[in-house]
């Protein structure tokens, strides 16, 4: 490739690493415990200059949570074809990958939303997504004969719903039960296995067990 076709790296600029190490700092201490300052000093700029990119706090978790949105979103295609244990599993185990790095949106999601009717709004709009993605994959399923004992369409809306619950209320679960020094990584991933248990007893059973393995594999 010569130097002329090669594209100029994007330049890293003060606003980039504030939302890097604002990130790394709601997820590692939770949102509410962090400041402006707390985010300036670990940047080592001046709170003026973080002030400079952004008017507070809430903008800057807005930016983050724009960020999710769209990996929600572009995870969350209906893939070709359901036929595809590994594309299903996929649903599941990608999902729970977006909660471990967004975890902070899902642990202080009440604060967030009261905070700014930005991520108030943004929020109800990808939940509604996820469930509707979930709904039409669960049709797909049905049409192409993966389903058993003809569930209901009205059936196969709750149990997305219910999916929906599961898998955002996950990380504060564990908080709960087990406490932030023990909700690692690999447990948010399991949160794959439990969501899948949702909609198993309507799956087909060879094609279950082969989701299984995949979720599995994934969340090791």
């Amino acid at each position: 490739m010569s130097e002329l076709s090669k594209a100029p790296a994007k330049r890293v600029t003060n606003r980039d690493h504030i939302v890097v190490a604002a990130h790394r700092l709601f997820n590692e201490r939770g949102y509410a415990a962090v400041t402006t300052n707390h985010i300036a000093e670990e940047v080592g700029i001046s709170p003026g200059n973080l002030y400079y990119h952004f008017a507070n706090k809430e903008a800057i978790a807005e930016t983050i949570f724009e960020a999710m949105s769209n990996r929600i979103r572009e995870t969350s295609a209906l893939p070709a074809h359901a036929a595809d244990p590994a594309l299903f599993a996929a649903y599941y185990t990608s999902a729970m990958e977006t909660h471990w790095s967004y975890r902070f949106i899902f642990g202080d999601t009440e604060h967030l939303i009261r905070q700014s009717p930005v991520i108030a709004s943004g929020y109800r709009s990808v939940m509604n997504w996820v469930t509707g993605r979930l709904v039409e994959l669960f049709e797909r399923l049905a049409h192409e004969g993966h389903l058993v004992g003809e569930p209901t369409p009205e059936t196969l809306e709750m149990v997305a719903q219910n999916t929906t619950v599961l898998i955002t209320s996950w990380w504060r679960y564990l908080n709960t039960t087990e406490g932030p020094s023990q909700a690692r990584a690999a447990r948010v991933r399991q949160g794959a296995r439990h969501a899948f248990a949702l909609v198993e007893p309507y799956v087909e059973p060879k094609y279950a067990a082969d989701v299984r393995r995949v979720i599995a594999e994934a969340s090791r």
